[in-house]
């Protein structure tokens, strides 16, 4: 199985199983052989993603904690974070000139690409839910799985 750097559009996924895709994303985290990458601002995201289901009625409070306790927990025991660096916002910026993306789209899919830089060798697969985001990492040479 190769590496796999996350979007949080599709590694939400594993936290909302009403999202299609999600059994894909959590067989994908679960199998052992495979190290997941994703950019520092995952959490923040990841806290965004699921209080707007809260507050769409689509979770229930108690339903949030508990998907954010179970995220925590694979943050820190599953997850390789990869800290955001100026020269990674310098490409995002470059990333949004080139392509349709929004600002937090430009900047995981700029860690994923400083990550490929810095490890060539890695055998590494861009997993997003994002149709745009998919496109302009294929674009930019990465390997793209397309979730939903």
């Amino acid at each position: 199985m190769p590496n796999i750097f996350w979007d949080t559009s599709a590694l939400a996924r594993r936290y909302i199983h009403e999202e299609p895709g999600s059994a894909r994303v959590t067989a994908a985290c679960e199998a052992s052989a495979a190290t997941l990458f994703v950019s520092s601002l995952l959490s923040v995201e990841i806290a965004s993603t699921l209080a707007l289901k809260v507050r769409t009625g689509e979770m229930s409070v108690h339903e949030r904690e508990s998907n954010w306790e179970l995220f925590g927990l694979d943050l820190r025991r599953q997850y390789q974070i990869l800290p955001l660096s100026e020269p990674m916002f310098e490409r995002a910026q470059k990333l949004l000139f080139r392509h349709t993306l929004r600002a937090y789209d430009a900047l995981h899919l700029a860690a994923a690409l400083a990550l490929r830089a810095a490890a060539p060798a890695l055998d590494l697969e861009f997993w997003t839910a994002d149709r745009q985001q998919a496109q302009a990492a294929d674009q930019e040479g990465l390997r793209v799985q397309l979730i939903g």
